[in-house]
C-alpha cells in the first residue's frame, strides 16, 4: 500500500515536471520564432538602407560631375568675357566718370563672384 502511494506521488511529480518541460519548450520555440522574424526584419531594413545609400552616392557623384562641368563652363565664359572686354575699351576721352565707377563696381562684383565659385 505504501509502495502504491509512493508510486502515485512519483507519477504526479513526473507529470508536473513533464508539463513544466513542455511549457518551457513552447516558450523557447516561440522566442526562437520571434528571433528569426526579428532577424529577417532587420536584414530587410539593412538591405533597403544599403540600396538607399547606394542611390544617394550615385546622385552625389552625378551632382559633383555637374558642378565640375559648370565650373569649367563658367571659367571659359569668364575668359571669353574678359577677352571681349579688352577689345571693347573706348578711348579715355569717351569714357564718362560715372561709367568708370560702374565699371569698377562690376569688376569688383565679378571678382567676388569668381572667388566664391572658386572656393566651392
Amino acid at each position: 500500500m505504501e509502495e502504491l502511494k509512493q508510486r502515485k506521488e512519483t507519477e504526479m511529480e513526473l507529470k508536473k515536471v513533464r508539463e513544466k518541460l513542455e511549457k518551457m519548450r513552447y516558450i523557447s520555440e516561440n522566442r526562437i520564432t520571434e528571433s528569426y522574424m526579428l532577424v529577417q526584419k532587420l536584414q530587410d531594413k539593412y538591405n533597403l538602407a544599403t540600396k538607399v545609400l547606394r542611390k544617394a552616392k550615385e546622385e552625389r557623384d552625378l551632382l559633383i560631375k555637374g558642378r565640375d562641368i559648370a565650373i569649367i563652363e563658367v571659367e571659359e565664359l569668364r575668359k571669353e568675357v574678359s577677352r571681349s572686354d579688352e577689345h571693347r575699351e573706348a578711348p579715355q576721352y569717351f569714357i564718362c566718370p560715372i561709367s568708370l565707377v560702374i565699371k569698377k563696381v562690376n569688376r569688383e562684383r565679378n571678382r567676388r563672384l569668381y572667388r566664391v565659385s572658386s572656393q566651392n
